[in-house]
């Protein structure tokens, strides 16, 4: 996977902000209708048979199979994402301020990136 670097003084800044934003956005609809039918389906179907505690099944299961793939795949994309000082997968990224900062596990060093999440869970936008 390609990465686009530009230069600022003599560290630089990986460009992903635009492939993260298009990678969030494609499931982004999908995400927020299943995260909300999973839960309410399960809770009216406890309703029907006398179960209310049904509904946490429901969240569970949201959990289980919408936000934490949601989740993985995000987190394979930064971490997939070139160092631009070795040009290997830098394997590690972390986030300070909302913005987030590619460490490389192969040569240590910390890049930053033009992404930043604006809040938990948000869509990334670029800098």
């Amino acid at each position: 996977m390609q990465t686009a670097a530009r230069m600022t003084s003599d560290n630089p800044v990986v460009e992903c902000a635009d492939r993260a934003r298009a990678l969030n956005s494609q499931h982004t609809v999908r995400l927020a209708v299943l995260t909300l039918l999973i839960p309410f389906g399960c809770h009216l179907i406890g309703l029907h048979f006398g179960k209310t505690w049904f509904g946490v099944v429901g969240i569970l299961l949201a959990g289980r199979f919408v936000i934490f793939p949601h989740i993985m795949r995000e987190h394979r994309f930064y971490t997939s994402l070139q160092c631009p000082h070795c040009q290997q997968p830098a394997g590690r990224y972390l986030s300070r301020q909302r913005r987030i900062y590619l460490h490389c596990q192969h040569c240590g060093q910390e890049s930053p990136t033009d992404c930043m999440i604006p809040w938990a869970g948000g869509p990334p936008c670029k800098l």
